[in-house]
């Protein structure tokens, strides 16, 4: 009668397997929605709004017989990265340990209006503005002698008679398009420009981009 051995597993082989169950594990473990960090807001140059005038050099809308320079905001989270910018929460989503009480999101709390989706998180203003070329800028602000930045939602202007975009409440992610009176900095994509937002909760600014590989058909 034949005997055989039964096949001894060497010991690296079952420190292998032991790992791959772990990493199996691992994966399967979800991180809790607090701790993840919300996609940013972004904002990029889309380039010469052919066939559109909705801004001229002044604080009102009006034509003024040039194509607009055409800059795009993706809104993600914006209460998010404002309490971000502020040191309200940490990188991640801790909440800082002296924050208080205020409003609770995925069981962090911050200050007040943070949370995506809260009521009375409203737009003061925006800015559109170079770092370093004096008089390069767009806003919507009334009466600062400043021009008009335009604020269009689906392709509609938001701005009231006086320029203004108070009370738009940006708690949900969304499109925007901005228009401005542009000499050729925006067409040109000069690199160099912010976007601030300024908001009942602080302000967020955003750097733009010169540039975004899925506008390519607006090149020229």
């Amino acid at each position: 009668m034949e005997t055989r051995l039964k096949p001894v597993k060497p010991a690296w082989a079952a420190g292998l397997g032991l790992a791959l169950l772990l990493a199996a594990a691992t994966v399967a473990v979800a991180w809790p929605a607090a701790a993840q960090t919300p996609y940013p807001t972004i904002a990029y140059i889309v380039g010469r709004a052919n066939g559109i005038d909705l801004a001229a050099d002044s604080e009102i809308q009006m034509r003024d017989g040039r194509a607009d320079g055409w800059v795009r905001i993706l809104l993600r989270a914006v209460g998010y990265h404002i309490a971000l910018q502020s040191g309200k929460i940490q990188p991640g989503g801790a909440a800082l340990a002296n924050e208080g009480t205020g409003v609770k999101f995925d069981g962090i709390i911050g200050g007040q209006g943070f949370a995506p989706g809260t009521s009375g998180f409203f737009c003061k203003s925006m800015t559109l503005r170079h770092k370093t070329i004096p008089g390069l800028a767009w806003d919507t602000i009334p009466g600062n002698g400043i021009p008009l930045l335009v604020v269009a939602d689906g392709g509609s202007p938001i701005n009231s008679p006086t320029g203004s975009i108070a009370g738009l409440n940006l708690s949900q992610d969304r499109q925007l398009d901005l228009y401005v009176a542009d000499l050729g900095h925006i067409a040109w994509r000069i690199t160099g420009f912010v976007l601030e937002i300024d908001t009942l909760d602080g302000k967020l600014t955003v750097d733009v981009q010169p540039y975004n590989v899925y506008e390519a058909n607006y090149l020229y």
